[in-house]
């Protein structure tokens, strides 16, 4: 009886052992991903920053000409006033092109946090994706509108097409004038850390008492 009844203390003593191990492990890697989430939106709240800079940095321009010609949108025969306008969303969609390992980590983290944590913080990072495809959306509705000018029939048309043109811009730059498009992103950082760095900072004090 006594070695029955320790065969079965040892066996309690087991599975508290094996499901402490399990809800460590499942901390560790919530965690983890939760790092990893933080990391990934300051890096993009940075990469809009520099997408959104208003003038060409570097060799830019040129790589923007050259791309331009390759996809057909400009020629040797196209007009040097019209190349340097089309010039101005071509660098927006290149800089997008140029970070886009960093939009592909993020497609892979919303299902992952959706699992994890909730709709909420993948919310936040479903904002930060879609800011992405405004951004690229304009561009290429700002590029059409500039190679394919249409006459206004009237002062209303004209305005129209004037506030459109103008939407367009804003989003590719953050130039609107109450700052919407760049506080879009700025809030959607913000609550990613407001949701996930509680979590982390009970950790590390967690790890500094032991």
């Amino acid at each position: 009886a006594s070695e029955s009844h320790l065969a079965d203390i040892t066996q309690l003593l087991f599975r508290s052992a094996s499901q402490q191990w399990r809800t460590q492990k499942i901390a560790e890697r919530k965690i983890h991903l939760a790092e990893h989430i933080l990391a990934l939106a300051y890096k993009l709240d940075e990469a809009f920053e520099q997408i959104r800079f208003p003038t060409p940095v570097g060799n830019e321009g040129s790589e923007a000409l050259a791309n331009m010609e390759a996809s057909g949108l400009v020629n040797a025969h196209t007009d040097v006033e019209l190349r340097s306008r089309l010039m101005s969303p071509q660098v927006a969609v290149d800089r997008v092109a140029k970070r886009q390992a960093l939009f592909d980590e993020l497609n892979d983290l919303i299902a992952t946090s959706r699992a994890v944590f909730g709709r909420e913080t993948t919310k936040q990072l479903e904002i930060l994706r879609h800011e992405r495809g405004k951004i690229v959306g304009a561009a290429n509705g700002l590029a059409y509108m500039i190679k394919n000018p249409h006459r206004p029939r009237s002062e209303q048309q004209e305005e129209q097409n004037f506030r459109r043109q103008e939407k367009f811009e804003d989003i590719i730059w953050g130039t609107d004038i109450d700052g919407k498009e760049v506080q879009i992103i700025t809030d959607a950082v913000a609550a990613l850390d407001e949701q996930l760095s509680p979590l982390l900072r009970d950790n590390h004090e967690l790890n500094a008492r032991n």
